[in-house]
């Protein structure tokens, strides 16, 4: 959402955002509507404050918004909850439900030990923050993986590596 304004350019309506989450909810109440972004937890450029802001916006102007999703496609570096941190808390003032819609990290070795510390203080960082409800996995086998290193299970056998493990270990569901 803060990546562009492709509804905005092709529209010319600079509340089109508001009114698709509107239209949706008019259409069926019972649906649960997120924003969603990428690169707002997982990279620290400075785009979370965009999408503070954006979503501040929308609920002002009255969006339908019932919670905020975060993309969280890490990059092999070590996860620092002291740049996470703040920004969960921003976006828990919003007092919606935050989930992580698309988890993985990116190792630099197919499963091995650091992809399993990275997968373990992930899942506890996050579930250890009041206004995460869920995180999804983006991703589990490295055949069908986008980034083959970010998978929890390996080759045809489906092998769980170290970070698999750790995940099923205690986040599995």
């Amino acid at each position: 959402m803060t990546h562009g304004e492709y509804f905005i350019n092709n529209t010319g309506d600079p509340d089109i955002r508001i009114k698709m989450h509107n239209w949706a909810h008019e259409k069926d109440p019972s649906l649960e509507l997120f924003t969603n972004d990428f690169n707002i937890i997982s990279h620290y450029h400075g785009q979370a404050q965009l999408y503070i802001d954006l979503i501040k916006d929308l609920i002002e102007r009255g969006a339908a918004i019932s919670g905020i999703g975060l993309q969280a496609h890490f990059p092999a570096v070590p996860i620092n909850p002291e740049k996470i941190i703040p920004i969960m808390e921003k976006l828990g003032e919003f007092k919606i439900p935050v989930w992580i819609t698309e988890f993985d990290w990116n190792a630099d070795t197919n499963g091995g030990p650091e992809h399993a510390a990275a997968v373990e203080n992930f899942y506890r960082l996050m579930f250890s923050l009041e206004m995460v409800e869920g995180i999804m996995m983006w991703g589990f086998w490295d055949q069908s993986h986008w980034r083959p290193n970010g998978a929890l299970v390996n080759g045809d056998t489906f092998e769980v590596n170290a970070a698999g493990q750790a995940y099923h270990n205690e986040w599995n569901s």
